[in-house]
């Protein structure tokens, strides 16, 4: 995957719809073929960046687009790794209460309840952190 939508678009990926509406706008206004100078007319990139700006802005508009375009964003960021803070067995967890938490560097935790941890279709499971993005592995070692 290239440049994310968000990226594209100039905004976060927590920004909200009207955030993402103003500068989309903002964007059309100075990429829309209409508002090009005879120079910009006739320049592939100009015309690509308003496509790809508003293939983004098609995309981040709509709610349920936007949750499967996330979700797309998040697999590809778990199969990077470049999120993972740590791997665990789940034989390693403590749990008291049904529960285990484990800090994360960011001073957020990771909260595993032992009711949600379900491997039936998986070895492993991902939690993220309370405060950032970040997330810990949870692989079920067999015995």
């Amino acid at each position: 995957m290239g440049e994310s939508y968000y990226t594209i678009l100039g905004v976060s990926e927590n920004s909200s719809p009207e955030e993402i509406k103003k500068q989309y706008q903002n964007l059309a206004l100075q990429y829309h073929p209409d508002k090009l100078s005879a120079d910009q007319e006739n320049d592939p990139a100009v015309k690509e960046k308003f496509l790809r700006i508003t293939e983004a802005w098609e995309t981040l508009r709509d709610p349920g687009k936007r949750r499967v375009y996330d979700s797309i964003l998040l697999e590809n960021a778990l199969d990077d790794n470049s999120l993972k803070f740590d791997s665990v067995s789940y034989h390693s967890l403590n749990f008291v209460d049904s529960s285990h938490s484990t800090k994360c560097k960011c001073g957020g935790t990771y909260d595993v309840q032992r009711d949600d941890l379900d491997f039936s279709s998986s070895s492993c499971l991902y939690i993220p952190c309370s405060s950032c993005s970040l997330f810990i592995e949870i692989v079920k070692k067999s015995t």
